[in-house]
């Protein structure tokens, strides 16, 4: 096996780190793309090779990792993995004469607009004889043709293996059209493009407005303004999918009806002095009224305290009036926290209110650190047969996402008030504000927990940052209450830093000299 030497010159001059790392990479693949080379013995015969590629490209991939894991102790770790940007330092001669040799060799990744696949059928060397290919395998070499990010279409030539007869008088065709017709139907492979905004719009124009994607557009519909100009909600409707292919159809009717129906269930422009609540609500897809009631509760102080104190002041909030819960949080996420049941509850403030008193029973375990199973008994109210956790990781990966955009509103609330009525002056927010939907979306309790968390990257996991955060906790001190979250990071670094170094005097120091030196 050969051994790289990072620092010894290469033909191209003195190798950098970044470019010998690429270079050792691409030697790895192509031994690996040596073993599909097909070798033939002395009568010409196939001889099967001795190892499997999927073996080798393992092989080549542990080296290569290998190989990176020396490089990476004098490089940071964002530059060890992303092969990429590795290829982007080269000089422009590597980069091609590499792409050269990767693309003769692969045939991948090759922007290609015309495909002509030269037969239907294979040797298969167990029946000896001709097989006819499968309908994936035919599909996976048309689908060659057009990629996403290089060409939006793309043309297929097949050659039949066999030469297809056509008995004009008769009108007959062989079989063997219609296998290849059966494989290449057009409702497999060409799907009609629908805007969904197109059922909104019918929901509006029938008086459907505060409820599913019909509130949700006109929340997210532009204000009016009020200088007498054209109407942004209006123009950026009529250059709607749905638009065109009505227009397209002659349906103009459809379009000026569908178009005035929204302009006129939009929520009412705010005044000037609070235009900057339309601009939330327009980022969000949140009424403004809903906006308004958050902002009194922050502007009352019900959200002062800790992260968890917090969000149970929102999560009562929303408990005032549960269909809240419904324009804050997608209702498919909630359904999978249940059933069937759930789904059949008559109104939306019933399953609201279910979902609230699960949330509310889960989620300060989540902010806790503690692990899944903790979640999983308190949802299932057992602590023996949970399972995979399912509820868990639903809750984890669906719910907690979505209430960590409930969480994030006020600060994006105070920041935006701040910016339209003090634009010069540098805003100050209570650092749990503003880190409260990242503290939910990591599962931390604090800003120094999630500090912690970040600090500790994603190698680490939930539970483990935890941990380490609790070790630093006497060392950490009171959190400022308006203390930039970069301050934060510092503040617990630097705790860490103290942890780590104890640990080590510890494990340095000799158990039989401190016994022998007594207390």
């Amino acid at each position: 096996m050969k051994v790289y030497d990072i620092h010894a010159p290469t033909p191209h001059g003195p190798a950098a780190r970044d470019q010998q790392a690429f270079l050792i990479g691409v030697d790895f693949h192509e031994a690996a793309l040596r073993t599909s080379v097909s070798v033939r013995d002395t009568d010409g015969a196939p001889v099967t090779t001795l190892c499997p590629m999927i073996v080798s490209y393992a092989f080549a991939a542990e080296l290569y990792l290998k190989s990176m894991a020396t490089l990476g102790r004098a490089m940071p770790p964002a530059k060890t993995h992303k092969l990429k940007v590795l290829f982007g330092r080269l000089c422009p001669d590597l980069q091609a004469s590499i792409a050269q040799r990767y693309l003769a060799r692969t045939g991948r990744n090759l922007p290609s607009e015309v495909v002509i696949i030269c037969g239907d059928s294979r040797f298969d060397p167990k029946a000896d004889k001709l097989k006819q290919l499968e309908a994936h395998e035919l599909l996976n070499a048309a689908g060659r043709a057009g990629r996403a990010g290089e060409g939006s279409q793309g043309f297929v030539l097949l050659v039949p293996s066999h030469v297809i007869g056509f008995d004009q008088a008769k009108s007959l065709i062989s079989k063997d059209w219609m296998d290849l017709r059966a494989i290449f139907e057009q409702s497999d492979q060409c799907l009609v493009i629908e805007d969904p905004m197109a059922a909104a719009l019918d929901d509006i124009h029938n008086g459907i407005t505060l409820t599913g994607p019909a509130a949700y557009l006109l929340g997210r519909l532009p204000v009016a303004r009020t200088d007498g100009g054209p109407d942004p909600a209006e123009t950026m409707l009529k250059r709607s999918f749905v638009a065109y292919s009505r227009e397209k159809a002659g349906d103009h009717a459809w379009i000026s009806s569908r178009i005035a129906a929204a302009v006129a269930a939009r929520p009412p422009a705010a005044g000037a002095e609070v235009h900057w609540l339309g601009l939330v609500a327009a980022s969000t897809g949140l009424s403004i009224e809903l906006l308004e009631s958050l902002l009194t509760l922050v502007d009352g102080g019900a959200l002062t305290g800790t992260a968890t104190q917090a969000v149970m002041a929102l999560l009562a909030w929303v408990r005032q009036a549960p269909h809240r819960l419904m324009d804050l949080v997608r209702p498919e996420s909630l359904e999978g926290l249940f059933g069937d049941a759930y789904k059949k509850l008559p109104t939306d403030d019933e399953r609201a209110l279910q979902a609230l008193d699960l949330i509310d029973k889960i989620l300060p375990i989540w902010m806790s650190g503690a692990p899944l199973c903790h979640i999983e008994a308190a949802a299932e109210g057992r602590t023996t047969k949970l399972g995979y956790c399912v509820i868990a990781r639903h809750f984890t990966t669906r719910v907690a996402p979505d209430l960590a955009f409930v969480a994030g509103l006020p600060a994006r609330l105070l920041l935006a008030r701040l910016a339209a009525t003090a634009p010069d002056e540098e805003p100050e927010i209570p650092a749990v504000l503003a880190t409260l939907g990242s503290v939910i979306r990591e599962g931390c309790d604090s800003p120094e927990a999630l500090a912690a968390r970040l600090n500790a990257g994603r190698m680490v996991s939930r539970v483990a940052s935890r941990l380490e955060y609790e070790k630093a906790l006497p060392y950490l001190g009171p959190l400022p209450p308006n203390e930039p979250f970069e301050t934060t990071m510092v503040r617990v670094g630097n705790a860490l830093a103290v942890t780590l170094f104890l640990d080590l005097d510890a494990a340095s120091s000799d158990p039989t000299e401190l016994a022998q030196a007594g207390p």
